[in-house]
């Protein structure tokens, strides 16, 4: 399978001034972003789960980790007064999980979004 991705784009800029985005009216001509993307396609992926005891978040950025949920949420469920109140127990849930395995002080949730699959193959 390929697939193609954009990711934040290797500036020298980034040197000296981290990339933002902001979603904020400005009350000025301010750039509300300076992030720049790059575009990749036909890149190659394969199942990374039978080796996901390999990867962890020092050496690749990103580990497999398991947490079981204690919920069952679906993409309907923010449509309903109930279910944002089922979302909003999971990324506390999700928070508490996040902050005991990095031993953080805090954990924040700021940005979620709920996805439905989509075919990109003609789109892309």
């Amino acid at each position: 399978m390929f697939i193609s991705l954009n990711h934040l784009k290797d500036l020298p800029l980034y040197q000296h001034e981290k990339p933002y985005e902001v979603w904020l009216p400005l009350a000025n001509d301010s750039a509300k972003t300076n992030v720049v993307f790059s575009y990749c396609h036909d890149i190659p992926v394969t199942d990374a789960r039978p080796n996901k005891q390999t990867f962890d978040i020092e050496e690749y950025g990103f580990a497999f980790l398991q947490h079981p949920a204690g919920l069952d949420l679906a993409a309907e469920d923010v449509k309903t007064d109930q279910g944002r109140k089922s979302v909003i127990r999971y990324l506390e849930d999700m928070s508490t999980f996040m902050q005991d395995y990095f031993k953080a002080d805090r954990v924040l949730c700021y940005d979620w979004r709920v996805s439905e699959p989509s075919n990109c193959r003609s789109n892309c």
